[in-house]
């Protein structure tokens, strides 16, 4: 793969992350407006998504990496 392939790679990695957070933000602004039997669901909801977006971050993390270790 060519140096312009992994960087647009870890670009678009990037800007996934990017989308699951503001996502992720919008759903947590309706907290204060949440019942609170619907609390822990929500909580868990939000919980289920910031875990993916970590794993997502840590293979880009690894990408970044191979990329430095590739081309310095």
């Amino acid at each position: 793969m060519a140096l312009t392939d992994d960087i647009e790679e870890f670009r678009a990695k990037i800007s996934r992350i990017v989308d699951a957070l503001e996502e992720i933000s919008a759903s947590s602004s309706s907290i204060p407006d949440t019942n609170q039997k619907d609390l822990s669901s929500k909580f868990r909801s939000l919980e289920d998504e910031l875990d993916e977006v970590s794993s997502q971050l840590n293979k880009t993390i690894d990408l970044l990496a191979e990329i430095r270790a590739r081309y310095g």
